[in-house]
């Protein structure tokens, strides 16, 4: 089982709190940790009984440095704390912050403590321009193509490898005329039966605004709580 994870200072000592959805594989997990917020550290994997038994994190820095969420892409080198939060960061991200190295991190927690494989994570601007093309697809082609299962399947499979081109779903579903919503309403409640569990995630915590284009979007495609 695995679970995306917090790292907070309990006085000197990095405590986990973790959420308590996990999932079956350490790919899904990822795919729900791209979309989650910049609150988590990494994912978790936890034995049969379920305590802690590694701590992953992702393999380059998550400093956005550079436009269009671009990220330093250097190599993870320790943990730093920041607003009561570690996040893992390069050796120049994280200095003049408070931190301790990766390997220091897996003592104090008593688990092993490693960098995700490049398997397991696309390097971020790598992802983050796969996530613009396929975001741009969604909004051009959303309209004249949700009827076609074909066009679906394609869809629901791209935003498994890339959840976070869900904000490009929830622009193009906002964009819809209300004539379009009611035509289109049967298949985009099929496109909704379709979408992987994180972007689903996505668009039921957006929901607990209900103004938020998030939630706008999950009443069309008739997501429920």
């Amino acid at each position: 089982m695995f679970r995306l994870i917090q790292l907070r200072p309990d006085g000197w000592t990095p405590t986990v709190y973790f959420e308590r959805d996990g999932y079956t594989a350490e790919e899904s997990a990822w795919a729900g940790y791209a979309l989650a917020s910049d609150d988590f550290f990494g994912v978790g994997r936890f034995d049969q009984q379920g305590i802690l038994a590694e701590v992953i994190v992702d393999p380059v820095c998550s400093v956005a440095n550079g436009p269009e969420g671009e990220h330093c892409q250097l190599p993870v080198a320790a943990a730093a704390g920041h607003d009561d939060l570690y996040r893992p960061r390069c050796a120049g991200c994280a200095e003049g912050l408070p931190e301790i190295t990766l390997t220091e991190l897996g003592l104090e927690l008593g688990v092993p403590v490693r960098t995700a494989g490049t398997s397991a994570r696309h390097g971020r601007r790598v992802r983050m321009r796969l996530v613009r093309i396929l975001t741009g697809r969604i909004r051009t082609e959303l309209a004249g193509h949700v009827a076609d299962p074909g066009w679906r399947r394609s869809i629901c499979a791209a935003l498994l490898k890339e959840p976070l081109a869900a904000d490009g779903l929830v622009e193009a579903v906002g964009a819809l005329g209300d004539k379009q919503v009611l035509d289109l309403f049967p298949a985009l409640c099929q496109l909704t039966g379709e979408l992987p569990v994180p972007v689903l995630r996505r668009l039921r915590e957006g929901m607990a605004d209900p103004a938020s284009p998030a939630a706008v979007a999950a009443f069309r495609l008739g997501v429920t709580g």
